[in-house]
């Protein structure tokens, strides 16, 4: 009975020194995730500038400076001597050179080389990318490319249109030739001076009877001439002049309708589209609506753009590399780096074993290996 009242005195108190472990100062504690986030907001508002400064200045080829807070880095340390033959000894940055023939450490021997964490006090850098900027580089390659296509194009340039056109005509000589055959009537057409002898005519008969305005124009003066000659001729007489006969038509009320007259169809025959500017002026539209369709077809110039890219244009132009901005992502990042600091430390806590926790443990194993003693 007593060993067993020893056994549950044990247990609990092995449960009360577990709450105890559990909740002791050196145990991790469960992340703030606010302060995080905060955390890695205030970093990233802080690093920005010199961000977009170190883009700016490798974009542009420049100088710039920037503030590097205090951290801890790794280095690589070898330890020497204070002074030369004394035994105590101090750490130093490794320098590959020094240790090399000529260096102030080469008569040491052959470094032991150890890692250490060193802390570095803020400071201020300055990062120089004069020459190598990327303005600089996209300048240097497009000029060189430049120089390169330059050089192609005045060697082989004529070569390749004499191919494209060879080319074509092998793989289509019947279009080939139909389209040739096309453009040589194109070009006839436009040299040629087109005769409008109907349209020439008719415009110079509106223009005299619009010109004439009340009085008789040449062609009815011809009219009324042959007229008057053939009635004197019928009836034997002479002496009376066909002026007479045309003046009651060039005056009072008869003359003014003739003037009328001529203004009228002279506006039918602007408005009819046949006069022989309208009559060029379709003919030039006409003529721009054929080389028109010709150049859009598949004409050796149309094929061009096909040729070593040259749907790019003659002066490509590069768009510099895209500026820093703000991650969008930082208060995720933060919360999830916090707790997953966090759960190693707690997978770290968990599997070290407990002293306390140990003896008790210990005591349990040997009171229940003397429970069955006693009860024998």
């Amino acid at each position: 009975m007593g060993l067993t009242v020893i056994a549950i005195a044990g247990t609990v108190a092995a449960a009360a020194s577990a709450y105890s472990a559990a909740s002791a100062p050196g145990m991790p504690q469960a992340p703030n995730t606010a302060q995080a986030a905060w955390d890695a907001q205030l970093a990233q508002l802080e690093a920005l500038p010199a961000q977009r400064a170190l883009a700016a200045a490798s974009a542009q080829g420049g100088k710039t400076s920037f503030w590097v807070p205090t951290h801890q880095e790794k280095r690589q340390v070898v330890s020497v001597p204070t002074y030369p033959g004394s035994k105590l000894h101090k750490y130093v940055p490794y320098v590959a050179a020094e240790w090399e023939a000529g260096g102030q450490y080469a008569k040491l021997g052959k470094p032991k080389i150890s890692t250490q964490k060193v802390k570095v006090p803020g400071h201020e850098e300055t990062a120089d990318f004069t020459g190598y900027g990327a303005a600089d580089v996209q300048g240097t390659v497009a000029r060189q490319y430049a120089d390169v296509g330059q050089t192609l194009s005045e060697k082989y340039g004529t070569q390749f249109a004499e191919e494209a056109a060879r080319e074509a005509r092998l793989a289509d000589p019947e279009g080939y030739t139909a389209r040739q055959t096309m453009y040589d009537q194109i070009q006839q057409e436009l040299e040629r001076t087109p005769e409008r002898p109907v349209a020439d005519l008719l415009d110079k008969q509106v223009s005299d009877q619009l010109n004439a305005g009340a009085r008789l124009d040449p062609m009815a003066q011809d009219v009324l001439r042959a007229a008057v000659a053939d009635a004197q001729s019928a009836r034997n007489q002479s002496g009376t002049t066909d002026a007479e006969f045309a003046a009651p038509m060039e005056t009072g009320l008869a003359g003014e309708r003739r003037k009328q007259a001529g203004i009228s169809t002279a506006n039918r025959w602007l408005a009819s589209g046949a006069t022989p500017e309208d009559a060029e002026y379709r003919r030039q539209q006409q003529n721009m609506a054929n080389l028109s369709a010709f150049i859009s077809g598949q004409s050796p110039v149309a094929q061009f753009p096909q040729l070593s890219a040259a749907q790019q244009g003659t002066t490509p132009v590069v768009n510099g590399p895209a500026q820093p901005q703000m991650a969008g992502a930082n208060v995720q990042a933060a919360n999830q780096f916090a707790l997953g600091n966090w759960n190693t430390a707690m997978q770290q806590a968990i599997n070290t074993p407990n002293s306390w926790m140990t003896g008790i443990s210990a005591a349990l194993k040997a009171s229940s290996a003397i429970a069955p003693v006693a009860g024998a």
